[in-house]
């Protein structure tokens, strides 16, 4: 069991936040926040790579609002976000140890501007341009790969998930590359998309989850590197099943995309890609 502990901050629904360590291996979060399985929020702040985790089921359980989390995502997102964050909360950093200080200074940032318009623009270029093979998937094995932009959430996600899979791995800074022909589960982060192996004939069916589209399509990195974008842009048209989560806002830019990548799958016999169920 790995010993990493990340310093960050847990925020009550009610009384103060207060600074905690946190072991993914060991299921601290889930055991924070008393719960079976999380969600987080993709947070962008300058100088900082922040995922906001809670409860996957906290509106089912009808949780109380947590009005300092939800001061925090609305702050960030500058009033797009109109959900409030229910139960409790945890906030977390990919390279720092956060403090209540941090905190405090997050709570007055101001809201980053996005290169969203190019990175579409960039991403439809290049999906124009892929040419697919027949790809002949077998029926009796799968693959599943979770796109995620936070180092945090990928080892939050292999650690809740990894019972459930027998052969699952997070593709993180210190794994060289995975083969989906090797794994059940692949949770990669999304600057690590390239390090993806994909068969070029017989392989097993591809399954997509992105892990926030309006996270990932604001993510410079995927265009960043261009063998990245490459890979991107092969899965989003040849997986067999395209599955991802969004926010309570819509961004336009975005929504564009996604409609001309649905015309793009209908090309290649593909079905469009589906939103998954909320909690």
């Amino acid at each position: 069991m790995s010993s990493e502990l990340y310093q960050g901050i847990f925020i009550p629904y009610l009384g103060k936040p207060e600074e905690i360590k946190i072991n993914f291996e060991a299921g601290d979060i889930r055991r924070k926040l008393n719960c079976e399985l999380t969600d987080h929020v993709t947070l962008w702040a300058e100088n900082y790579k922040l995922s906001l985790f809670c409860d996957d089921f906290s509106f089912k359980k009808n949780l109380p609002e947590n009005p300092l989390a939800t001061r925090l995502v609305i702050n960030i997102f500058g009033n797009e976000f109109p959900a409030s964050i229910r139960g409790n909360a945890i906030l977390l950093d990919d390279e720092k140890k956060l403090t209540i200080g941090d905190l405090n200074s997050l709570l007055k940032a101001t809201v980053i501007t996005f290169r969203t318009e190019e990175i579409a623009s960039h991403l439809l270029r290049n999906l124009l341009r892929i040419k697919l093979k027949d790809n002949f998937s077998s029926k009796n094995n799968s693959c599943r790969i979770q796109i995620l932009c936070r180092d945090v959430a990928g080892k939050e996600n292999k650690s809740q998930f990894k019972s459930s899979f027998r052969r699952i791995c997070y593709l993180g800074e210190d794994m060289e590359f995975a083969d989906v022909n090797d794994w059940d589960f692949i949770v990669v982060q999304a600057k690590y998309i390239h390090r993806l192996k994909m068969t070029k004939s017989s392989g097993p069916t591809l399954e997509v989850l992105i892990d926030g589209k309006e996270s990932l399509f604001r993510d410079e990195s995927i265009i960043n590197n261009e063998k990245n974008c490459n890979t991107l842009c092969k899965l989003l048209l040849s997986a067999d099943d395209v599955c991802y989560s969004e926010y309570a806002f819509k961004n336009d830019i975005i929504t564009k995309l996604f409609e001309n990548i649905d015309k793009l799958r209908r090309k290649f016999n593909k079905p469009s890609m589906r939103q998954m169920p909320y909690g």
